[in-house]
């Protein structure tokens, strides 16, 4: 007779089977190894993304300040090094490399790639591997035109080529740029406030309430974009002095060649250009200037540089002024441009452009080479103007919009900041 065996299973392993609290303890010894391979796994990976963010923000950094470095001039290895040296998200583990003109940038002069690798602590990873994770992360940076800007401060010295003085409000949609060099590139009292989409400035800031202008100090200093303008011919026939008293209305004024050109009535200018030959344009409180496709322009016909005889702009705050630039032609998106050989040392020359709140002007004001003084009183008068001087001067409120293309004809002015590209 055949005897059937039986398995006898261990008395402790039928205990536990038999009753729930050993199955459960049975499932979680098999299920504990997964799970902290799991959570090791997902220290891991969260140590790696930290390192990675980390990493990346150096590079960026780095390549930054190497494209700044190429167009300076200096020297792009230490520039990177230095940058990634400064970071706190980079250590001594890091190795950091820069390359000019990297593919996809080739011939690129400015264009600047950096690449970091760093050996990433791994824990969990690491009791499997035999050297460590290595973490890397890749930035290239170069210079970018950008467009819509609206002010400019050309002056490239000490002196700040923007200043808001007390009480003081600008208003900006597009950008604002100022050349001067040293800590005070822009100034503001403490009472005054600058809004702008962007606030581009060669040297440092200083005073006033900037946080909300997006400023970047100690970037490229930017090319005059009205560099090529060149002023009309003087006409040979003669530039007589010509004023126009309070007692006068409606009287409509040829384009030509004046000296002085003093308004303290109610005139138009018929379309054209107004070449002031050693002469000013006052503008009375209580005149009235209207013109459609006007360029004023202030020069002399006596030559050489530092020009003293170069004339200035007065409009007084309660004048009402509606000029409007050409919209095709040489001087297209021009209203009013002064000489750049008019002297620069004669602080009795600052030209001053206040007016009424029915006033508007539309168009480039190009003072290259003396200040610029705008009073506003947050009016419409500067929404469609761009301004260009060596130093501009800021009182009352001033707004100033971003298009206005249809109003002024050519009014985009370009310039260039080093921006990442990759």
């Amino acid at each position: 007779m055949m005897r059937t065996s039986r398995i006898r299973w261990p008395l402790v392993s039928r205990c536990l089977w038999r009753d729930d609290r050993g199955a459960s303890l049975l499932v979680t010894a098999v299920a504990l190894p997964v799970i902290v391979a799991a959570l090791g796994l997902a220290i891991d990976v969260y140590q790696w993304t930290v390192t990675k963010r980390q990493i990346q923000q150096s590079a960026d950094a780095a390549a930054i300040a190497g494209a700044y470095a190429a167009v300076q001039g200096a020297d792009v290895d230490e520039a990177v090094s230095d940058a990634a040296a400064q970071s706190t998200d980079s250590d001594h583990d890091a190795l950091v490399s820069a390359t000019m003109s990297p593919p996809g940038h080739d011939g690129d002069p400015f264009a600047v790639g950096v690449h970091i690798e760093k050996p990433g602590s791994l824990f969990f990873t690491s009791l499997f591997l035999s050297k460590p994770i290595a973490i890397t992360a890749d930035a290239v940076a170069t210079v970018k035109e950008t467009n819509d800007f609206c002010v400019y401060g050309l002056g490239s010295g000490e002196e700040p080529a923007i200043e808001l003085r007390v009480n003081s409000t600008v208003e900006a949609e597009c950008q604002l740029a100022s050349n001067a060099e040293g800590p005070n590139s822009v100034t503001a009292d403490p009472t005054a406030t600058l809004k702008a989409a962007r606030l581009l400035t060669f040297g440092g800031i200083a005073g006033g309430e900037l946080s909300s202008s997006n400023a970047r100090p100690f970037a490229l200093r930017q090319k005059d974009p009205m560099r090529e303008l060149v002023m009309p011919d003087i006409p040979t026939s003669g530039c007589p002095n010509a004023t126009y008293n309070s007692d006068v209305s409606g009287v409509s004024i040829k384009p030509g060649c004046y000296g002085n050109l003093i308004i303290n009535g109610n005139v138009n200018l018929e379309p054209g250009n107004y070449v002031l030959n050693r002469g000013n344009l006052l503008v009375g409180p209580n005149a009235s200037v209207n013109c459609d496709g006007c360029t004023i322009f202030l020069t002399t016909d006596i030559p050489g540089e530092d020009n003293r005889s170069v004339g200035r702009v007065k409009v007084e705050a309660g004048a009402t002024i509606n000029l409007t630039a050409p919209r095709d032609g040489d001087y297209s998106g021009v209203v009013m441009y002064q000489d750049r050989r008019a002297s620069s040392d004669d602080k009795d020359q600052e030209s001053e452009i206040g007016a009424s709140s029915t006033s508007r002007i539309n168009g480039i004001v190009y003072f290259p080479n003396r200040p610029l003084k705008i009073a506003g009183d947050g009016s419409r008068t500067f929404e469609c103007a761009r301004l260009l001087g060596r130093r501009l001067v800021f009182e009352g409120r001033v707004i100033i919009a971003r298009g206005c293309t249809s109003d002024t004809g050519k009014v985009v002015l370009n310039g260039a900041e080093v921006r990442l590209v990759g």
